[in-house]
């Protein structure tokens, strides 16, 4: 008869993992390391988009400074042979650009004084006529008790 070494020597040794246990614990490993593999790209991936996002607005931009600078140009510079900014003019093509008020344009003069800045000059009130006048026997509380709705309904009648 054979002894118990004998026995355990005739069968195949499989080689184990220490953190492979089980089947279960395998496919729980599996799956975190998916899921943080999952996380991990989708970082990289938005970290490049976002990155794509603020190359566009830097070109918008650059664009929109450009189109300001031409407008500022034809419009609003005098003089051939050495050609001089209306100050004036320019403020008034500021104005007419509407630009948002997210977005800020000043304008400079050779000397670095500012000449003028959208910001300031943006602060415009609105004029328009007031309705009017209501009479003297204006009950401001008739709006919330339809008792009082019915008052007016009457003395409006």
């Amino acid at each position: 008869m054979a002894t118990d070494d004998e026995s355990q020597s005739s069968r195949p040794r499989r080689m184990r993992l220490p953190l492979t246990g089980s089947r279960l614990g395998r496919l729980i490993i599996g799956l975190n390391l998916l899921g943080l593999a999952v996380i991990i790209v989708g970082a990289l991936v938005l970290n490049e988009f976002r990155q794509g996002l603020i190359d566009a607005r830097v070109d918008s931009l650059r664009t929109q400074s450009d189109l300001i600078s031409y407008v500022l140009v034809e419009g609003a510079t005098v003089g051939e042979p050495e050609p001089a900014l209306n100050v004036e003019k320019a403020v008034e093509l500021l104005q007419l650009l509407d630009i948002p008020r997210s977005e800020r344009a000043r304008l400079y003069d050779g000397q670095g004084r500012i000449l003028a800045d959208t910001d300031v000059i943006a602060d415009k009130v609105m004029v328009r006529p007031l309705p009017p006048a209501r009479g003297r026997g204006f009950n401001p509380l008739q709006y919330f008790w339809p008792a009082g709705r019915r008052e007016a309904a009457r003395e409006a009648a």
